[in-house]
């Protein structure tokens, strides 16, 4: 007996390729972008998996994995419509305490859901400034937080939805960063290099201005636009006449800004 002709067909549509699947979303934030051991990181983690990972990685000459999480019941969460001026709101998928024995640095936060790779960051401080390092890099990232689109806006038309300029960005969202760019390498380079450095981020320098007398110097390296005013003020200060800070103009600010820069100095300073 003949077999119908349409069996052929389905056959044949049984074997084609298989439609590709929308690869899994995650995204997140932490609850603070500085720490000293012993306090508390909040992440804030959006996916539509029912699982996901959470993976911290201390960023030097290596990358050096510092702890995970597994098994972390996920959650897709909306996003607001001013999440970029009031941030996400979501609330926390999970919570670490800062060992005490983590060394001060830049942490790379790894959340991974079937497949798909996103990234946050902390920084942790030195429990006791200047003790283990008399050189301090601060991270800008105020200037990661202006550029930065998500949501929709950021401080610039170019890169705004309907090259809108936002009037105000939140720090609760996520963000890649532009650490790679710049002050990563920088502190893989240094590292490797066998200098210990000490960590901060733009408003430890306002919430924190002591903390500069603790250091002989202080890096900013690569594109560092926005300085909190106290902060810019106790840079100043504590470089007495100038020495070790350049004037630079900047398109987006009035006046001379302090710049800080590494290589040279490091080597000059016998650091």
């Amino acid at each position: 007996m003949k077999r119908p002709i349409f069996s052929i067909g389905l056959t044949l549509f049984l074997l084609g390729p298989a439609l590709a699947a929308d690869p899994a979303k995650i995204d997140g934030y932490c609850d603070s972008l500085s720490v000293v051991p012993g306090e508390i990181i909040r992440f804030h983690v959006s996916t539509d998996q029912p699982t996901f990972t959470i993976e911290v990685l201390r960023v030097g000459a290596t990358r050096e994995s510092v702890w995970k999480q597994e098994g972390i019941a996920g959650q897709l969460h909306a996003v607001p419509r001013d999440a970029s001026a009031r941030g996400c709101r979501w609330p926390a998928s999970a919570i670490l305490n800062v060992p005490f024995t983590w060394r001060s640095g830049y942490y790379q936060v790894r959340l991974k859901a079937a497949g798909t790779t996103s990234n946050a960051f902390f920084v942790v401080r030195a429990k006791e400034p200047g003790k283990n390092s008399k050189i301090l890099l601060q991270l800008a990232t105020n200037t990661y937080n202006a550029y930065n689109n998500w949501g929709g806006y950021s401080l610039y038309a170019y890169n705004g939805k309907d090259h809108v300029q936002g009037r105000r960005v939140s720090f609760d969202r996520p963000t890649a960063g532009l650490a790679d760019n710049w002050e990563i390498p920088f502190i893989e380079w240094a590292e490797r290099s066998g200098y210990s450095l000490d960590y901060a981020v733009n408003s430890d320098l306002e919430f924190y201005p002591d903390i500069l007398a603790n250091y002989a110097l202080v890096l900013s390296v690569g594109h560092d636009e926005y300085w909190p005013v106290r902060g810019e003020a106790d840079a100043q200060a504590e470089s007495g006449d100038g020495d070790g800070l350049e004037e630079q103009p900047d398109p987006d600010h009035v006046g001379p800004r302090p710049l800080l820069t590494g290589g040279p100095l490091l080597a000059g300073l016998g650091l």
